[in-house]
């Protein structure tokens, strides 16, 4: 039983990894786009 709950613990951390780097992913994509616009306005 304490198996059980160690590998699910694990698995939820994995899971809040991925997400985690997912969000981060898609966070840097907007900030980029975004800057691009910026840049692309100045001129």
């Amino acid at each position: 039983k304490i198996l059980e709950k160690k590998g699910r613990e694990k698995e939820r951390k994995h899971v809040i990894q991925r997400w985690s780097l997912r969000f981060i992913t898609m966070f840097r994509n907007v900030a980029y786009v975004t800057l691009q616009n910026w840049s692309a306005q100045l001129r």
